[in-house]
């Protein structure tokens, strides 16, 4: 949903957004361009304020910020909305991926945390292809009081703001607070990363929040 909120804007051109939105046809890519504005420059501001947060619950907040923005798009009635909309939209998903592949990398040892990475990674692949059959039902939805598009924000930010909300049930804040390990299971998986982070600076420090010039 990551990649479905962030490319979404380019489907509703398709669509009558353009009229609907009294927009002119270079408005949406230029707030394409200016997502960027924000999105890049903010990475590694944003992983670092995850790490004093703490993972878990910056990623639900983000979850929720990014997928309430994305229902906010059903609102627009000019250039000015749209592009405010693209700028703060690229600040809340700045560093989710980043911050994401942390989060792995504190659950599972290097030998098996590659693969979660290439899954997790992955993501936006699996988007695009998702993004366009979902886009493709939701702009045919018929409604009195909604147009396709307005349909279309609205579902997919909701279900993004759910997903945030359940997160924070679902994620373990660490692996000793994993509530879908046993006790045994949860000493093995703390254990490995011991193991695996043995003679390591990071030695010690899976739970921390704190961060030193190093990192």
């Amino acid at each position: 949903f990551c990649g479905i909120d962030k490319t979404n804007v380019g489907f509703v051109a398709t669509s009558s957004f353009v009229k609907d939105a009294n927009l002119s046809p270079d408005d949406i890519p230029n707030s394409l361009s200016l997502f960027s504005a924000t999105y890049v420059p903010l990475q590694p501001f944003m992983v670092i304020l995850a790490r004093r947060v703490g993972v878990k619950y910056f990623i639900g907040f983000q979850l929720m910020l990014w997928g309430g923005l994305c229902m906010c798009h059903a609102a627009i009635q000019g250039s000015g909305t749209l592009i405010a909309l693209r700028v703060l939209i690229g600040a809340a998903e700045a560093g989710f991926t980043q911050i994401g592949m942390f989060y792995l990398s504190t659950l599972y040892p290097k030998y098996d945390v590659g693969i979660r990475m290439g899954m997790f990674t992955g993501m936006y692949s699996v988007a695009g292809a998702f993004a366009g059959v979902l886009a493709y039902g939701l702009l045919r939805v018929k409604s009195d009081v909604l147009h396709g598009w307005q349909v279309l924000f609205l579902v997919e930010g909701g279900i993004t703001v759910f997903l945030g909300i359940i997160s924070f049930f679902l994620l373990p804040k660490s692996l000793s607070k994993a509530w879908f390990l046993t006790e045994e299971e949860r000493a093995h998986a703390i254990r490995r990363m011991e193991l695996d982070l043995a003679g390591a600076q990071e030695e010690g420090d899976i739970d921390s929040t704190a961060l030193s010039r190093r990192d």
